[in-house]
């Protein structure tokens, strides 16, 4: 809590599975002036060890604790200032996106305005995603896709598909209309420095397809897109090889010593569902009440995201739509980031106030900071139609900016005008994507 207070609370998420605090967070929002708070989940120390078999603690993870850190935390303030704050937001990606989306529909009077990215709202699915595309490389070594293979695929990607918004500049702008297949590069027999073998070709494409349920075919989560390529999994295929970095779901139900191997991508998927989608599933597009109350929500997305497929958020999108016909566009905005990954980072435009630690703060210019845009949007009407977001050399907060460019509401993307410099966000204009 600040001496010097705006007035406003800012909630901050969490990532993974939690189990901290997120101080870094907590401090980009506090040198704005927020009165600010953060959640471990309620699955402290790490996330994992405390919950196995406890569901009270998975409905802490899944929105309870979330709900009682606001407002927890807005009392304290009311205690302390002798005052509610004037205005709430609520910030937060990857499970931190989740959180926020939980809040908008089960507690919508929570917040007035709510930035999520990457969001993990469709929480079984995604690591069922993720662990589907460790198998496919993990069968055995014909599949195995080593650095040299990754790298050599991503370059034909990149080659295949790095124009198709109009401008070669080394980031894909539209993976979504790439569709090459690796079959192009597929050895005429067996394997070589030069080609991918069968399995390779096997193990990409299931990777870009998505996860299926092996009983009813059902398409379970979208596939990663093109461009993604050089964060596939790179652990060599051995006796004792272990998924790694989503395991926390599977290890909540199946305990510890969780074996990949034995997972059933149909049995296994109703297990999760069934036991984990009460307190953690947050696909509901029935965002009703939180329009109704005036809220806000402005989502971003990575294009080269390897967590988060880029297709499920824009999925949550038009599912809200669906349910509510012609409102969603009054309240929702989605900001697509071409090759950026999960959060932030990678080879395109990534810093525009996506709280990257580090990274030069615009918390008084909305054109460049999601945070200021969403307050403008709730404290002055004026929604955002597009965010500048920027490059900086070799991905260092001090180092020169490299390149900036707008990101733009959908369904509009940037397209190169044809002239100006390339490096510069004045010459991109936000075109109806075709």
């Amino acid at each position: 809590m600040p001496t010097d207070w705006n007035g406003k609370f800012l909630g901050t998420g969490n990532g993974g599975a939690g189990g901290v605090i997120q101080y870094d967070a907590m401090a980009i929002g506090l040198r704005r002036g927020f009165a600010v708070a953060n959640t471990d989940m309620g699955t402290s120390p790490d996330g994992v060890s405390a919950v196995v078999g406890k569901m009270e603690r998975i409905v802490d993870y899944g929105y309870r604790s979330t709900h009682l850190m606001t407002t927890m935390s807005k009392a304290m303030l009311k205690q302390f200032y002798s005052t509610d704050p004037t205005r709430s937001y609520f910030y937060g990606c990857s499970t931190g996106g989740a959180q926020g989306v939980q809040e908008a529909l089960k507690f919508p009077q929570d917040y007035d305005g709510i930035v999520v990215g990457a969001m993990g709202h469709n929480r079984v699915p995604a690591h069922v995603a993720g662990l589907w595309a460790y198998v496919a490389t993990q069968h055995d070594m014909t599949t195995y896709l080593t650095a040299a293979k990754r790298k050599l695929w991503a370059d034909k990607v990149m080659d295949s598909c790095d124009a198709l918004d109009g401008l070669r500049d080394g980031v894909i702008g539209r993976p979504d209309k790439c569709a090459v297949d690796p079959s192009v590069l597929q050895c005429a027999a067996g394997d070589g420095p030069d080609c991918l073998s069968a399995g390779q070709v096997g193990a990409l494409r299931k990777i870009y397809a998505g996860p299926t349920h092996s009983v009813t075919g059902e398409h379970l989560y979208p596939g990663f897109l093109r461009g993604t390529e050089l964060s596939f999994p790179a652990e060599v295929p051995s006796a004792t090889a272990v998924s790694g970095g989503g395991n926390f779901p599977f290890q909540w139900i199946w305990g510890l010593n969780w074996n990949w191997r034995s997972f059933d991508f149909g049995r296994d998927v109703d297990v999760m569902r069934n036991t984990l989608n009460f307190a953690v599933d947050a696909t509901s597009g029935d965002l009703t009440a939180f329009n109704a109350r005036g809220g806000k929500m402005m989502m971003f997305q990575g294009l080269a995201d390897p967590i988060a497929a880029p297709g499920e958020t824009l999925n949550y999108l038009n599912t809200v739509e669906k349910t509510m016909p012609g409102q969603s566009d009054k309240f929702v905005r989605l900001f697509n980031a071409p090759g950026m990954g999960h959060c932030g980072g990678g080879v395109g435009p990534n810093v525009f106030g996506n709280f990257q630690v580090g990274f030069p703060e615009h918390p008084n210019d909305p054109t460049q900071d999601l945070l200021a845009a969403m307050e403008q949007w709730v404290e002055n009407g004026r929604a955002p139609t597009q965010i500048t977001a920027t490059k900086y050399v070799n991905s260092q907060p001090t180092g020169p900016v490299e390149r900036t460019m707008p990101l733009c509401a959908w369904p509009k993307v940037s397209k190169y005008k044809g002239t100006g410099d390339v490096n510069s966000a004045a010459s991109f204009d936000c075109v109806a994507a075709d």
